[in-house]
């Protein structure tokens, strides 16, 4: 992590996080999702549960509440053995630790779908609220975490002084993330997302999101294939 000649400002509850930068690869972008996705880091998901099933018993990993006799054999469990099997998992999947950049592909309940800074065919881009209660701090040592597993990753990052509903919020601060370093940057310093925009407008539109509602949650919630997470489960070999 660089020094900074600078104080960090405070940030909202939900600031807005703004990323952009070249893409990476389809396949770079794979294995991105595989170790930062937060269905595998943090055991968030949508409302599909024979899906989230289906998934976990593919790459081995506990069923949690997804369990359909987890209450009533809650007293049961070996608590500490599962605990320990997980941990284990979790360092054979190469989980990257992150408290708030998630990318969040293979099941979410958002109401804009399935969603995060780097998408499955190699875009990075990122326009919604991260938090509750990030620093600059918190969200620098994140992107830290991924610059250093991920050193192919290119990209501008800014905290904004709002959510992303907010039309007159203001830069708070920025990093750049390149060749496997975050550095600190004032975002007066840098001519931030000139154009980069124009890479990637792959956020949905109101309408789509209006109408992904209209939908079952598997296909408005998943935004990976079966194929996909059999070869995830292959290439870091816990298939179960």
């Amino acid at each position: 992590m660089s020094d900074r000649e600078f104080p960090y400002p405070g940030l909202p509850k939900w600031p807005q996080m703004r990323v952009a930068g070249p893409s990476v690869t389809p396949e770079q972008a794979s294995e991105i999702i595989r170790r930062t996705d937060s269905f595998f880091t943090q055991g968030y998901s949508g409302n599909d549960r024979e899906w989230n099933i289906r998934v976990k018993r593919i790459v081995g990993m506990r069923l949690g509440m997804d369990d359909p006799h987890f209450y009533e054999s809650a007293a049961k469990r070996d608590w500490e053995a599962e605990f320990a099997a997980e941990q284990a998992w979790r360092e054979a999947w190469g989980i990257v630790d992150t408290r708030y950049v998630h990318n969040a592909w293979v099941s979410c309940s958002f109401v804009g779908g399935p969603h995060g800074w780097c998408s499955p065919r190699g875009t990075i881009y990122y326009r919604d609220n991260v938090g509750k209660w990030p620093s600059c701090e918190d969200i620098e040592r994140d992107w830290q975490s991924v610059a250093e597993a991920f050193p192919f990753v290119d990209c501008e990052v800014l905290l904004m002084s709002g959510e992303s509903c907010e039309e007159d919020s203001q830069p708070v601060c920025g990093f750049i993330v390149k060749d496997g370093v975050v550095t600190p940057k004032l975002p007066t310093e840098h001519a931030f997302h000139q154009g980069a925009y124009a890479w990637a407008n792959v956020g949905p539109t109101l309408e789509q999101q209006v109408m992904g509602l209209m939908v079952p949650a598997r296909f408005r919630e998943v935004g990976v294939s079966e194929d996909m997470v059999r070869r995830w489960a292959e290439s870091a070999k816990v298939a179960a």
